[in-house]
C-alpha cells in the first residue's frame, strides 16, 4: 500500500499526533499489529502503561483493558483522597470493596472501590496512605453517600481492626461470607491463594463480558500490572502495589 493511501482511523490520528509519526511509520505500525495481533502492545509498548505488558503477562484480558485506558476519564471530582466519578443515584444499589493497609507512607496504601451493583460502573475510590480507624471512618461515610452501601473488607491482617471500626460505627451494610455449608459467616471477606484465584476468575468473567467499566487510569495501570507468578500466586510486580486491583476484586464480588 503506497503512503498516499494511507488513512488514518481517529485511534491512528491520536498515536500520530501525540508521537509525531509520519505516515510511513504508521503503515510499518499497520503491519506489526496485523502480525503480532493482540501481542503488540507487549513487544511494541507505546505508553507507560502497555509498558508493564513487555516485562509481565497480566492476568487479565489486555484488549479490553487498553479500550478502557483510551476511554478513561479524571473524577469530576476530587476531595483528599477521595475522587468521584458519579454520585450516587437515588433508585441505585452500591457496593464498595475494601482493601485496608497500615497507613504508613512507604507501606502499601488502603483502597476502597466503590461499584453501582445495578451497572457495574466504578463511580468514586478512597485511596491513600490512611490509618484502619481513619480508613474506617471514611467507608463508613461514603457508605451512607452512597445508599447504605454493602462493604466488602478483606478480613486478613488489618482487615479484622477495619471491621471492628465499621462495626463500632455501626456500618448497617456489612458482607459476610458464606461458609462451607452456605450459611452467612463473619464479616468480611478472607483472603487465600484459592480465595483469590477465585476473585481474579470473577473479575476476570466480568471484564471479559463488559459487566463493569472502570474509569479511573491508575486502577487499569495495576490491573495490567497485576500478574502470577511459577507458584501460582496473584500480585503485583516487586516494587508496585495491587490496592486498587484488591479492592476491585472485593467490590465485584459483593455485587455478584
Amino acid at each position: 500500500v503506497a503512503d498516499a493511501d494511507i488513512v488514518p482511523d481517529a485511534d491512528e490520528l491520536e498515536v500520530m499526533f501525540k508521537y509525531g509519526l509520519t505516515v510511513r511509520q504508521l503503515r510499518w505500525r499497520r503491519s506489526k499489529i496485523a502480525e503480532k495481533k493482540e501481542k503488540f502492545p507487549q513487544e511494541y509498548p507505546e505508553d507507560d502503561i502497555n509498558c508493564f505488558l513487555a516485562t509481565t503477562n497480566t492476568v487479565f484480558p489486555v484488549a479490553v483493558l487498553q479500550a478502557m485506558v483510551r476511554e478513561a476519564t479524571p473524577p469530576r471530582e476530587v476531595a483528599g483522597p477521595l475522587s468521584r466519578w458519579k454520585p450516587a443515584h437515588p433508585a441505585h444499589r452500591y457496593v464498595i470493596g475494601a482493601d485496608p493497609a497500615e497507613g504508613i507512607k512507604g507501606g502499601d496504601p488502603s483502597c476502597a472501590q466503590v461499584l453501582d451493583a445495578m451497572t457495574g460502573e466504578k463511580v468514586a475510590i478512597l485511596h491513600g496512605y490512611i490509618g484502619v480507624q481513619d480508613f474506617g471512618r471514611r467507608i463508613a461515610d461514603v457508605a451512607r453517600e452512597y445508599n447504605d452501601a454493602l462493604i466488602v473488607p478483606e478480613r486478613n491482617n488489618h482487615g479484622h481492626a477495619l471491621i471492628l471500626t465499621l462495626e463500632g460505627l455501626g456500618a448497617r451494610n456489612l458482607y459476610r461470607h458464606r461458609e462451607e455449608h452456605g450459611a452467612p459467616g463473619r464479616p468480611g471477606f478472607p483472603t487465600t491463594q484459592a480465595s483469590k484465584m477465585h476473585l481474579v476468575a470473577q473479575l476476570r468473567a466480568a471484564l471479559e463480558g463488559g459487566d463493569v467499566k472502570e474509569p479511573d487510569k491508575e486502577t487499569l495501570r495495576e490491573l495490567i500490572e497485576f500478574q502470577v507468578d511459577a507458584s501460582n500466586r496473584y500480585g503485583a510486580p516487586e516494587g508496585r502495589h495491587d490496592d486498587r486491583v484488591m479492592a476491585f476484586m472485593l467490590a465485584v464480588q459483593g455485587r455478584l
